[in-house]
């Protein structure tokens, strides 16, 4: 996969970007309409995402500027972003404005997953597969692949754009009703994995208090 090798490639620089502060990039995109879409510039840095509308027939308010702080969600997968604001949508009874974008560079996901992880809390979804976690334990899944490391999730799915990576502070939960079942709730929904192999009681309980301990909470008994 493209994001895979990038991601490789470039992981120096992006190391060094997350701790100096990283450089303004722009990316051409397309801002996805009912109706065709509005092709325009993306731009990423430091502080926020900006989007200037170039289509036809585009003006002013079709450009947007977003700091960090004022983004509700920034989901990202290999190929697509997705920012939901808190700016009300007359389209959808007033519920909160969500800016799909298309045909956008792999680039993004490779450049901007790692800076975007350090910059948001659990308001980023990352909806791809993190290549660099080193598993301490795999599984197949019904769909893909469940790769627990010492402080990520990846789930890799085999459908593109399903994939998932999870911290363990996003994670408010984990549950099973039995050797073959695996449910991880995070802020925005819950996930239940149909295991292919026998999970045992101990590497349950392992992943249970790892994720526990990601909330902040304090087990009785346990340092």
């Amino acid at each position: 996969m493209a994001f895979r090798t990038e991601t490789k490639t470039c992981a120096c620089l992006i190391l060094l970007a997350t701790a100096l502060g990283a450089a303004p990039k722009t990316y051409s995109v397309v801002h996805k309409h009912l109706r065709h879409g509005g092709a325009g510039v993306l731009k990423i840095d430091d502080a926020g995402i900006t989007f200037t509308e170039s289509g036809k027939g585009s003006t002013v308010k079709d450009s947007r500027v977003w700091k960090f702080e004022d983004i509700q969600e920034l989901r990202l997968g290999p190929d697509f972003p997705r920012i939901l604001t808190y700016e009300p949508s007359l389209r959808t009874l007033n519920r909160d404005r969500a800016y799909v974008f298309e045909k956008t560079p792999v680039a993004i996901a490779t450049e901007w997953y790692p800076i975007f992880r350090a910059k948001l809390d659990k308001r980023f979804v990352a909806a791809l597969a993190d290549p660099d976690v080193v598993p301490e334990w795999q599984m197949p899944v019904r769909g893909g692949t469940l790769v627990v490391g010492k402080d990520r999730i990846v789930f890799k799915s085999v459908r593109p754009g399903e994939s998932r990576t999870w911290r363990m502070s996003d994670i408010e939960s984990v549950g099973s009703s039995g050797p073959f079942d695996l449910t991880i709730s995070v802020l925005d929904r819950t996930f239940r994995f149909q295991l292919k192999e026998e999970m045992s009681d101990s590497r349950y309980q392992a992943l249970w208090m790892r994720v526990t301990k990601g909330q902040g909470l304090k087990i009785l008994g346990v340092e």
